[in-house]
C-alpha cells in the first residue's frame, strides 16, 4: 500500500466535504445540537438531583459511544457514495490504486470527520463547564 495515494484520497474526500454545505452542516451542526441536547438533559437530571441507577448512566455513556459510531460510518457512506453519485467510479477504477488503498483513503477520512466533529464536541462542553 502506497501512502501517498491514500492521503490523497483521503484528502480528495476532505476537499469535497468542505465545498458542500450539506456535508459541512452533518459535520459542524448536528454535533453541536447532539451535545446541547445531551447537556441539556444532564442539567436537568442534576438540577433535580435525581438518583440515577447505574444502568441508566451506562445508558447516557453508550449513547455518547454511539454518536461516535454513527459519526464514523456515515463518513464512510458518504465517502463511498459520492463516487456513485458524481459518476467518478470509471475516473477512479483507471487510475492505479488497488481496493485497498482506496478503502483505507476513506477510512483515514472518516476518522479525520470524526474527529473534527469530536473536537468541535469537546471544545464547546469544555467551555461550557469553564463558564458554569
Amino acid at each position: 500500500m502506497n501512502g501517498l495515494r491514500i492521503r490523497a484520497i483521503a484528502r480528495r474526500h476532505w476537499y469535497a466535504s468542505m465545498q458542500s454545505p450539506p456535508r459541512l452542516i452533518d459535520m459542524l451542526f448536528w454535533p453541536v445540537l447532539d451535545l446541547m441536547l445531551w447537556g441539556v438533559i444532564t442539567s436537568f437530571l442534576e438540577r433535580e438531583q435525581a438518583s440515577l441507577p447505574v444502568p441508566i448512566a451506562f445508558l447516557l455513556g453508550g449513547v455518547l459511544l454511539w454518536d461516535l459510531v454513527f459519526r464514523f460510518k456515515n463518513g464512510i457512506a458518504i465517502a463511498v457514495l459520492s463516487e456513485g453519485y458524481t459518476q467518478n467510479v470509471v475516473n477512479v477504477l483507471a487510475s492505479p490504486i488497488t481496493a485497498g488503498e482506496y478503502m483505507a483513503g476513506v477510512l483515514l477520512f472518516a476518522v479525520s470527520r470524526t474527529a473534527v466533529s469530536w473536537a468541535i464536541m469537546i471544545s464547546l462542553a469544555w467551555t461550557s463547564s469553564r463558564s458554569a
